[in-house]
């Protein structure tokens, strides 16, 4: 078995509600039985161990108790060593806290990424399915699909989910507004309902009734898939929702419907085109209809809670508000002093123009990704291979076959890197700095430890349609409208679990029951984006 192969897993999968304390309990006693194994040599090149506390189950339960933010734990405690060792029953993980680290063994050869049977096991595709598509095809549909999320491709994707978001921005009651029990959850449906009619067409699959909360309910309980053990059982709410959507991509695909080119009706390029490469190989919508479970899941699980973070983020501040509509104002209008017809007005919002002249957005963006995205890479060491460390010139032997993690927590908070206001929401700190300081000494680290969208070929080809929706949606909010209720011991963020690249609102924390309403002076304004 690989070294620190189980401790990853877990490290991924773990989850737990109440029911599955029993399973957690369990996979402690067998630890137990494999202490003898426990005790792994290590050699005094590699990275400095830390042990379990208690022993040999100790960080199964930190990273049970606070999952991803258990790594900023450790380093916290261990400011001083950038890579540790973390011993496991089956061997050991090394776990890399630098950003200059990370990227080294990020952009090294000698690490392999580890995909191992997670795609089969949480997405419940055959085997012989991902065998049957060939490197080259592979290659091919990545390339599509990176194709289809840019240029023309974007465009149409970017005027069907704006499209849809305008729709709902404009039946907002132009007197009593609307009141929304649930702020996340009303965000989540909003932006899942306007992504589906962008990805999958006029006759989207996500049109039955309940499927968006259905594909919701998978997502959130996904983890519990990722061990292969007894799924029906301990994973039964994802396994369940997971076969529902399987059944209505069947449909969708035995329709046909993958195959209209008709730009009113049909999907997203990139859909058509790596189905259309599937069906080259031979292989049927029964086949591989359950692999594209994967569109949906990559398509919203980062994005809308993105977006609630950048709105509750902004209008929790109300300073933040004002610069932020005055920023947009002179965007769209060219002034700060717009007044909409008493009459009405049709304003069009000038998305593509949104991330060049509206910084302070931007900067809202990305602050509100820093603190959000908690994402852990994981790479298996190819052979023995030693690093050295740019800042101390130390060098550290990784060996063979084990584990690292690369978790971005340690990065996206750390203190020296952002200032000891690194846990706080401050989105001025990605706005050009006006003094030579400390602060800008930290920009270059800051640069490297910033990586949100991942780098290189595993860059996300999905982002720029994710900024489209986000930044037109709330740019249109912050002009003509108003968040009443909304109140900061109601937004609360949890510890990202571990799979999860953004972390989502804990429970209570949603934002809570707010109102929406127009703004005073433009409640006949009719609201269109331009792509």
């Amino acid at each position: 078995m690989a070294h620190g192969g189980f401790l990853t897993r877990l490290a991924r999968s773990i989850n737990f509600d109440s029911k599955e304390y029993i399973v957690f309990f369990v996979v402690v006693t067998v630890l137990l039985l494999l202490y003898r194994t426990f005790r792994t040599s290590l050699d005094p090149r590699e990275p400095p161990a830390i042990a379990p506390r208690p022993p040999i189950i100790g960080h199964l339960l930190g990273l049970y108790r606070h999952h991803a933010m258990y790594f900023k734990h450790l380093y916290d405690k261990n400011p001083d060593n950038p890579i540790v060792t973390l011993p496991s029953p089956t061997g050991k993980v090394y776990a890399v806290f630098t950003p200059e680290l990370q990227q080294t063994v990020a952009r090294s050869r000698l690490f392999q990424r580890t995909e191992g049977n997670f795609t089969t096991r949480i997405f419940g595709v055959e085997q012989w399915v991902l065998d049957a598509v060939d490197e080259q095809t592979a290659e091919q549909i990545m390339a599509s699909t990176a194709a289809g999320l840019s240029g023309e491709g974007l465009k149409k994707m970017n005027r069907r989910a704006l499209g849809y978001i305008s729709e709902r921005l404009n039946a907002v009651d132009k007197q009593k507004g609307e009141q929304i029990p649930n702020l996340y959850l009303w965000i989540r449906h909003l932006l899942s309902t306007a992504t589906s009619k962008a990805v999958w067409g006029l006759y989207s699959p996500y049109n039955e009734p309940g499927l968006i909360d259905t594909q919701w309910a998978f997502e959130g309980n996904m983890q519990l898939l990722m061990p292969g053990i007894l799924p029906r059982l301990i994973g039964r709410t994802a396994y369940n929702a997971r076969t529902k959507i399987h059944a209505a991509l069947k449909r969708w695909y035995e329709a046909g419907h993958d195959q209209d080119a008709d730009p009113r009706t049909g999907p997203a390029d990139y859909v058509r085109q790596r189905a259309a490469l599937l069906r080259k190989e031979g292989l049927h919508p029964a086949d591989f209809s359950k692999l594209e479970i994967t569109i949906m899941h990559g398509a919203t699980s980062n994005t809308v809670p993105t977006l609630f973070w950048v709105v509750s983020f902004i209008f929790l501040r109300p300073e933040l508000v004002k610069e932020l509509r005055d920023e947009a104002s002179i965007t769209v209008f060219g002034t700060k002093e717009f007044t909409p017809s008493p009459n009405g007005s049709v304003i069009d919002v000038p998305v593509a123009k949104l991330e060049e002249r509206s910084p302070l957005l931007l900067a809202c963006y990305r602050e509100a990704i820093r603190l959000a995205s908690q994402p852990i890479t994981v790479r298996k060491v190819a052979k023995d291979f030693t690093v050295s460390d740019p800042l101390t010139s130390r060098t550290y032997l990784f060996k063979k076959d084990a584990d690292v993690m690369l978790p971005a927590t340690t990065l996206h908070r750390s203190p020296s890197i952002w200032g000891m206001d690194g846990d706080d929401f401050n989105p001025h700190r990605f706005l050009p700095s006006r003094s030579k300081n400390e602060e800008e000494k930290r920009a270059e680290r800051r640069q490297g430890a910033y990586m949100p969208f991942g780098g290189g070929k595993h860059m996300c080809p999905g982002r720029h349609f994710a900024w489209a929706e986000i930044s037109g949606f709330v740019t249109a909010l912050l002009l003509g409208y108003e968040i009443e209720g909304l109140k900061e011991e109601n937004v609360r963020m949890a510890d990202a679990k571990m799979g999860e690249a953004i972390a989502k609102p804990d429970i209570g924390g949603e934002g809570g029951s707010v109102g929406l309403g127009r703004g005073e002076g433009w409640e006949g304004v009719v609201w269109r984006f331009v792509v």
